[in-house]
């Protein structure tokens, strides 16, 4: 069977398996770095949101020699553990005054996600781009996020600066900043010389911390105390900073950074294959393009 075959599928035997008359739809979502994964949609009259359930992986399971049936049973134990037979309260979304306090941001990469970022609001920062979104306590949904859409911004009546601005302010506020020796994170009790000098740095949730990249006074403030300092993107949840007095080059850290994009990290959680360089003197991050060639943005990280 097809995938196309599968997709076409899985809604009827779902349909099947349920009571009433609810619409099934298959809607393909686009995520993070161009990954695009298909979404079965369950919703019935009267309802406005309903959980999402992906079926790329069940159909990998499928070809791997798991039973439709038993696929079947997984994906409405899966849509049952999650329905939310009541409605969902949309005013957050139409009313700028709920939301601003529910406004976060992160980073991605621009050159990986030019079809996604055509639809959302962003600010260019370096090769990557801060987009936005809504993070949302519910007693219906638990702890969801949602992508802040144009639309979403034509309705508030707020420029993407001026949500940049407030995001910012949200993010560090609620999830604040980890520096960590790398050797105290990886529990290397006698690191080699080079681990010992470098850092982990990322959020207190460790999810999406790259973000912290924009607050230009903990970049400030470790390079008052380090010297100048390289950057790596470990990935969407984490960089490596590697002060410049350790001796490593651009060259084996450039390499380094490919080699852990390609084999170590999820291909939707790559961040940017690209090395940054903070000058001490300069007080400024910018972007490695050859020996000796840093190019810095026209402002500094966490200002417009």
């Amino acid at each position: 069977m097809s995938y196309s075959d599968f997709l076409s599928l899985i809604p009827a035997r779902v349909r099947e398996r349920l009571e009433g008359d609810p619409m099934i739809t298959v809607r393909p979502i686009l995520k993070n770095n161009g990954l695009k994964l298909d979404s079965l949609l369950i919703l019935y009259p009267g309802e406005n949101i309903c959980p999402t359930i992906y079926l790329n992986p069940y159909y990998e399971a499928w070809k791997s020699g798991v039973p439709l049936d038993e696929l079947l049973d997984e994906i409405l134990d899966f849509y049952r553990a999650h329905h939310c037979p009541e409605s969902f309260d949309l005013s957050l979304f139409h009313d700028f005054k709920k939301a601003e306090s529910h406004i976060f941001l992160r980073l991605i990469s621009r050159r990986a996600n030019p079809e996604l970022l055509s639809d959302f609001p962003h600010v260019p920062f370096l090769d990557l781009a801060a987009v936005f979104f809504l993070s949302v306590s519910d007693s219906l949904l638990g702890d969801s996020t949602v992508l802040i859409h144009k639309k979403h911004l034509e309705l508030w009546g707020v420029s993407p600066e001026a949500l940049y601005d407030l995001a910012l302010e949200n993010t560090r506020r609620e999830y604040g900043v980890s520096l960590t020796p790398l050797a105290i994170a990886a529990g290397r009790a006698d690191p080699p010389s080079f681990i010992s000098s470098i850092f982990v740095f990322t959020n207190r949730a460790r999810a999406f911390g790259a973000a912290c990249l924009l607050y230009d006074d903990v970049l400030r403030d470790f390079s008052d105390r380090h010297g100048s300092f390289y950057v790596l993107p470990s990935s969407i949840h984490e960089t490596i900073l590697v002060p410049e007095k350790s001796g490593a080059t651009p060259a084996f850290l450039s390499d380094m950074v490919h080699q852990v994009n390609e084999n170590d990290v999820a291909p939707e959680e790559v961040l940017s294959d690209q090395i940054y360089y903070y000058r001490k003197d300069e007080k400024r991050l910018g972007m490695i393009l050859a020996p000796g060639c840093v190019r810095f943005p026209l402002r500094p990280a966490g200002r417009l």
